[in-house]
């Protein structure tokens, strides 16, 4: 099963950032209802229904990078996705500690940039 959402904002996200708390607040907001909205949206109810039973979820990430700027590492990118995790964790109705990170990777780079986000049920 996969998900699309937009690359995350890495000033307020990222786990070194050192920025006012209202803006991490709210980029943190934004990232949560984007991932809830692209869970309700792309994905079936029977989708859902099989990710919320499953003893394990495995995630991984894909994406395209912004075309200027630094690309940021797989480490990095699992940490600035925790938001979106939890957004749709929240969708499905599980606790986000069935989710198991399995592999995040860059495969270029895109206008605006993009994360691809691969679940799978683990039975």
């Amino acid at each position: 099963m996969n998900l699309s959402v937009s690359y995350p904002n890495t000033v307020c996200l990222g786990q070194n950032s050192r920025i006012h708390w209202k803006a991490k607040a709210d980029a943190t907001r934004k990232a949560k209802t984007e991932a809830h909205r692209a869970v309700l949206s792309q994905l079936t109810p029977l989708q859902r229904a099989a990710l919320k039973q499953a003893k394990q979820v495995r995630i991984s990430y894909q994406w395209h990078a912004k075309p200027t700027g630094t690309i940021v590492d797989d480490d990095n990118m699992i940490g600035l996705m925790k938001s979106t995790r939890d957004g749709i964790a929240q969708a499905i109705g599980i606790d986000d500690k069935v989710f198991k990170t399995v592999g995040a990777e860059c495969i270029g780079r895109c206008a605006g940039g993009s994360v691809l986000i691969i679940l799978e049920a683990v039975l």
